[in-house]
Formats: C-alpha cells, structure tokens, sequence
C-alpha cells in the first residue's frame, strides 16, 4: 500500500492509482460498520471528451476510458441513490449515513496502452502526479 502525506500532514492511500476495474477496493464490499462520510475518487480515465474521436486509435482509447468508468459509475449512482434516501428519511440513522462523494482529476490522458505500463518510470510519474492532485484537492478544501 502506498501512502502519501499531503496537506496539514494527512496520510492519504495511493496504492490504487491506476485500477483499471475501478473497484479497487470494492465500493460494495466495505464493512457495514465503517460508513464512510466522503469518498476520494482519485480519475485516471476522463468522463468527457473534448471533440470527436474520428481515428481507430483514438476512438479505441475511447472506448478504454468508458469501459473503464463504467463500473465506478454504477458503483457510485448506487452511494448517490442511497444518499437520497437518507436525506429522505427513509433508511434508519444509525445504519445509514449520507457519503459526500469528491472526484479528483488526473488532468492527463494516457493511451490506452499505459493501462498494461509497469516501467518503474512511468509508475513514478503517475505516482507524483497523483500525489500533486491530491495535495491540489486538500488544498482548496475549507478549514
């Protein structure tokens, strides 16, 4: 596990930088005692896309970058479902709790074929630059 210290000495983990599954670890499987009040999503793949992919390559990164998504997005519309219901009132209090939800950027697109890179280099600059976007995000968060 890789743990990194960013603003005001926080420990953060950033052993899950580049899960392709983007269930890692499973959003579904933490334990009914340990309701989270926020969730960091640290973004490697993009939600959007600037344009319109018009070669094979570019549109089969595409196509990487939705698939990879996807499995998050469904993971995180059922905490989103979940929190409605709470400010519902419908679940009971002290079993459910509302999960703020924070998506941290990446901010670079990588080919499709970093998703396979293990070069010590590569995992470094990935690493740095996730540590940076954390320490961006605590940062701009208040108090």
């Amino acid at each position: 596990m890789g743990l990194a210290t960013v603003g005001g000495g926080s420990r953060v983990n950033t052993s899950h930088l580049r899960d392709e599954a983007a269930i890692c670890p499973h959003l579904m499987d933490l334990p009914p005692d340990r309701k989270p009040e926020e969730l960091w999503i640290i973004q490697v793949n993009p939600q959007t896309f600037q344009g319109e992919p018009t070669t094979s390559e570019v549109i089969a990164d595409r196509r990487n970058e939705l698939s990879g998504n996807i499995s998050l997005n469904q993971e995180l519309g059922f905490i989103e479902q979940v929190n409605e219901w709470v400010e519902s009132g419908k679940p009971p209090s002290d079993e459910f709790t509302k999960t703020s939800i924070h998506r941290i950027q990446m901010g670079k697109r990588y080919h499709c074929s970093t998703k396979v890179n293990r070069d010590p280099d590569f995992l470094t600059e990935l690493h740095d630059l996730g540590k940076r976007r954390a320490r961006e995000f605590f940062d701009e968060r208040p108090g």
